[in-house]
């Protein structure tokens, strides 16, 4: 199976989580959501998540390579962990969350855990 990898080029910045899985190497983007954007994406009606495009966020995600996305369902310690699918910036669904002005488009590719 092959990891789809995110990677917008631009500026660098030490926020990676590097984890050894399997002997793989993993770069995973932490994001915490609400309960409703979580259980979204758990039952598969969201496959993307929104970032607005502010400094905070373009040092987290440009410059970076994501092999992974984790999920935390608000601060608890529920997650899921899915394959980075590639990031983009552009207009999202209103329904999903996204603002009405250009964002971070997160996309995701398979779970990995359950």
């Amino acid at each position: 199976m092959n990891v789809l990898t995110a990677f917008i080029s631009l500026s660098t910045d030490k926020v990676q989580l590097i984890i050894r899985k399997r002997g793989k190497e993993m770069t995973i983007l932490n994001l915490v959501l609400t309960h409703k954007w979580y259980d979204m994406i758990e039952s598969g009606l969201k496959t993307e998540e929104y970032r607005e495009i502010r400094p905070f966020w373009h040092n987290r995600i440009v410059g970076k390579e994501y092999t992974h996305v984790c999920f935390h369902r608000g601060y608890t310690k529920t997650t899921m962990l899915f394959e980075m699918g590639g990031i983009t910036m552009g207009k999202g669904k209103s329904e999903w969350g996204a603002p009405d002005k250009p964002v971070f488009i997160i996309k995701l590719g398979e779970r990995v855990e359950k």
